[in-house]
């Protein structure tokens, strides 16, 4: 019993500290290189995958699932979005290399990569 009690409070303790960590990194104004590089990847996925969706819903008449105003006001625009700040993001880590990265450029490739999932993931 003692065994498992201390178990359960070192991982509690584990997933807060990591908790800390995470808090830390998205509310301070800058971002480790490591989650820039995951952002990117992420939002390359997401944007190959909408891609895809596009290509999907494309034909007259669209397929069952497809909304056109919705790919035209929301995803189009979050792919656009997305793109730009992974281009900034990318030029800022070849000139600062290993540097933390804006806070802001981050969020846009974060928050395009969400809106994106979101319509595509449906």
């Amino acid at each position: 019993m003692k065994i498992l009690l201390s178990m359960s409070l070192a991982l509690a303790l584990t997933s807060c500290a990591k908790l800390t960590d995470v808090y830390t990194a998205v509310s301070s104004s800058s971002v480790p290189p490591k989650a820039i590089y995951v952002a990117i990847n992420s939002f390359d996925v997401a944007k190959a995958s909408a891609v895809n969706y596009v290509n999907y819903c494309s034909p007259n008449p669209s397929p069952a699932g497809c909304d056109d105003a919705v790919i035209r006001t929301k995803l189009f625009p979050a792919m656009t979005r997305g793109t730009n700040a992974r281009t900034q993001l990318r030029v800022f880590l070849h000139a600062h290399p290993g540097e933390f990265g804006p806070q802001g450029t981050y969020q846009a490739i974060v928050g395009s990569t969400d809106i994106i999932s979101a319509i595509v993931g449906k």
